[in-house]
């Protein structure tokens, strides 16, 4: 889920893949589709260098038609953007994933994954395959603001205190929904989860699997638990990590963030305190409460006043949107640590690189659709679009609860004023009857994005699952290294053993 509009893993891996590679990869436009569910493969297009082009060569890409609308199959179809990389070694089938969001791009993540190494294990037995969910990337992107209009959003003044500074905001969120009714219309009343799940079942059926072996992460957990609802006799391996919680109401998926991630905050802080003067922001104190004051004083400032770094401008907006995606990862503390500190001092790069990965935003300006597609989707999802005065009920809640982000998510819960469409509560009920194959679910103790909590609850709405209980401050234990966990992930993978409800490590 995405941080804030919940944690972008995505953005987080296009800067790793970067680092390892010299750029983030592009492909182009997939292929017209077929009437039929199937993909032509084909080599994938895009500019690589020279470290990567052994391993890219071995990627393909292409595109399969789905009906836009379910409840008229036989009407316009759309293309779904589809990556697929062969399994090396005695083919157990196709292992489909989706990396989160809502909004994220499966093309361009397990591109980045694959090209990083960090899915070989899986490739051994399955060919891995994602796809841009409808409405992200390359599948009929949802389109609202141009790229003045993105960088105007973000300016605005998203802990608004005042009714002249309510207004504006409301009217920013307004203009925000009026854009993505004249750009995409067409496709907004059918982005919602559960045409999403009747996705999967055509790519099931593409790569010729009879049951579905699925990989989700975050978002990607709700998918594939709405999947297992709609097609429980199709359910083939089913590992789900990170959950999301599919029956929280908007306001209380915002809510159990803002306090993930303020909880993160702390942690890290605590953590530079232990350091001592090894850590950069001791500078600026050397208690954990202490710390946390001088930053929450540092975000009234933004507020006040955003902070200029060249052609760029800081807003209090983006410093909390870019802290509170990487801030729950540990091993990118000396990086959040060392951006805090300069950030501080008056040179915010490092604070503004972290807000541009949370945000999509490229070297070249430009923005990815993530954050159109995550509103387009979340709207779609919710019947409850919240309203001015009720958002203004809620921000006390937030703000007691979680001091530094509460506010701007609270305020975030604006994002479906006047949508235009109703939404649907139908991806709401996961329960999957107690014939489909067991699913497995892991969850970490420290997630920053996704709560711990929100993992059991998954398993018990279920009803058939069992729980990976992972100590540690993850999301996406699996991919973000935590071996024992991909150790009990795999054994039921490849031949099928549960792990029971059981710890890591």
């Amino acid at each position: 889920m995405r941080a804030r509009s919940l944690g972008l893993a995505a953005s987080v891996l296009v800067v790793v893949a970067a680092t390892a590679c010299g750029q983030t990869l592009a492909p182009t436009a997939s292929p017209s589709p077929s009437a039929a569910p199937a993909v032509a493969w084909q080599p994938c297009q895009a500019t690589v260098p020279d470290q990567c082009k052994a391993r890219f060569a071995q990627v393909e890409c292409g595109a399969l038609a789905v009906p836009l609308d379910y409840a008229n199959p036989s009407g316009e179809r759309i293309a779904l953007g589809m990556v697929r990389v062969k399994a090396a070694g005695n083919r157990l089938g196709s292992l489909v994933f989706n990396f989160g969001g809502p909004g994220g791009t499966g093309v361009q993540t397990l591109l980045n994954r694959w090209l990083l190494g960090s899915v070989d294990t899986l490739q051994s037995r399955y060919d891995l395959v994602s796809f841009d969910p409808r409405g992200v990337g390359q599948s009929s992107p949802v389109a609202c603001l141009d790229n003045a209009g993105d960088e105007a959003f973000l300016r605005l003044d998203h802990t608004p205190s005042t009714d002249a500074q309510i207004q504006a905001f409301a009217a920013g969120q307004r203009a925000y929904t009026k854009g993505c009714q004249t750009n995409s219309g067409k496709i907004l009343p059918y982005v919602g989860t559960a045409s999403a799940a009747k996705d999967l079942d055509v790519i099931r059926q593409a790569v010729g699997d009879d049951k579905l072996n699925f990989f989700g992460v975050s978002y990607g957990t709700w998918l594939g638990a709405d999947y297992a609802n709609q097609f429980p006799d199709r359910v083939g391996r089913m590992f789900l990590d990170s959950a999301v919680d599919p029956t929280l109401s908007q306001k209380d998926l915002d809510l159990e963030q803002a306090k993930a991630q303020d909880a993160n905050l702390t942690a890290l802080l605590a953590d530079c305190a232990k350091q001592g003067g090894t850590c950069p922001l001791t500078a600026f104190g050397t208690t954990t409460d202490a710390l946390r004051a001088r930053i929450a004083q540092f975000s009234q400032q933004l507020d006040a006043t955003p902070l200029v770094a060249g052609k760029r401008t800081l807003s209090q907006e983006m410093f909390l949107l870019g802290l509170g995606s990487a801030v729950g990862a540990a091993s990118q503390r000396p990086q959040v640590t060392a951006a805090l500190a300069a950030g501080m001092k008056g040179d915010a790069t490092g604070l503004i690189a972290m807000a541009d990965a949370a945000t999509g935003r490229q070297a070249d300006g430009t923005f990815e659709n993530t954050d159109e597609a995550n509103r387009a989707i979340r709207c779609a999802d919710d019947t409850t679009h919240y309203s001015v005065d009720q958002v203004k009920g809620f921000v006390g809640e937030f703000t007691a609860a979680a001091p530094i982000f509460g506010a701007g998510q609270a305020w975030d819960g604006l994002r479906c004023l006047d949508w235009p469409y109703a939404g649907d509560n139908a991806a709401k009920d996961v329960s999957a009857p107690t014939s489909a194959t067991t699913i497995v679910v892991a969850g970490s103790t420290g997630d920053p994005a996704t709560p711990y909590a929100w993992s059991p609850a998954l398993v018990k709405q279920l009803g058939n699952a069992q729980l990976i209980t992972n100590d540690g401050p993850y999301h996406g234990a699996y991919l973000s290294g935590a071996e024992c966990v991909q150790q009990k992930a795999n054994a039921y993978l490849f031949d099928g053993t549960l792990p029971g409800n059981t710890t890591c490590p």
